[in-house]
């Protein structure tokens, strides 16, 4: 591992108070973008226009560019 992958883990679980259950701040997390993954990918398949609010929405939820541009496309 280098520092950087090690950034990228724990930034994820800097944000988390130790007096909370972190397994369901985690469970809680990937349920969020799992919905918001699904209702965006509904759009898509259904052809509706996406728009700015709807990427807003997913980067919200913690899906990222990579994953964004991948579901539109525009890879």
């Amino acid at each position: 591992m280098d520092d950087k992958l090690v950034e990228k883990i724990t930034s994820r679980y800097r944000n988390l108070n130790a007096g909370q259950n972190t397994a369901n701040l985690i469970k809680e997390r990937y349920e969020r973008k799992r919905a918001a993954l699904a209702r965006f990918s509904d759009k898509v398949k259904k052809g509706e226009p996406v728009n700015e609010a709807d990427r807003q929405t997913l980067r919200d939820a913690g899906v990222s560019e990579e994953e964004i541009a991948q579901l539109t496309g525009a890879a």
